[in-house]
């Protein structure tokens, strides 16, 4: 069921809901673990610390050249997601400052990952990488009319931007995926 009102949220950041369900029978990325949970709480409870050391790197004056960082907002990467709920957690906890997040794991995660991050639409929108748009339902965006310095018109997604991607360890990916300001990630070593 992809309503949400029916289910119970997981967690709460300010008045926003994240929706989670394990499934340990994909692996052991399937399920919470405890210092998954303990880095979802430490975002939502130093929110502002987090929005505030997120915006140095977003912010001109303290962009350097290896920075990935635009007036566009922040790109971040979660390593071994498993679940996706980590993921979840920063989006919300940091509202549009975060404009793009890559969460990764094995491809066995993958589809857990997506109905995650499906669950979470109000929080972020799935990037379909497979290159056939976003997977979402255009009334459920946010959306606000950009213009340029043209006057053309165009509209943009307000939310932050999730692409599920399958990336192993010391494997190289088959997706480039460029430069990141923030990296983070829970139990990727056990």
């Amino acid at each position: 069921d992809s309503n949400n009102n029916t289910k119970t949220p997981f967690l709460k950041v300010d008045k926003k809901e994240i929706y989670f369900e394990e499934n340990w029978s994909i692996g052991i990325g399937g399920g919470l673990w405890s210092t998954g949970l303990c880095l979802s709480k430490y975002f939502i409870e130093h929110s502002d610390l987090l929005r505030h050391n997120l915006k140095q790197l977003a912010s001109p004056s303290s962009s350097s050249s290896s920075s990935s960082s635009s007036s566009s907002g922040i790109r971040a990467i979660e390593l071994g997601s498993g679940n996706g709920l980590l993921g979840c957690c920063l989006a919300a906890s940091v509202g549009t400052l975060l404009k793009e997040l890559y969460i990764t794991d094995l491809s066995d995660h993958l589809n857990l990952m997506k109905q995650t991050v499906l669950a979470n639409s109000h929080i972020l929108t799935l990037q379909d990488d497979r290159g056939e748009g976003d997977i979402e339902r255009k009334e459920d965006r946010d959306s606000v009319l950009v213009h340029d310095n043209n006057n053309n018109s165009s509209t943009s997604t307000t939310k932050c931007i999730c692409h599920v991607v399958e990336h192993a360890f010391g494997s190289p990916s088959n997706v480039a995926l460029g430069k990141f300001d923030f990296i983070f990630g829970s139990d990727v070593a056990y």
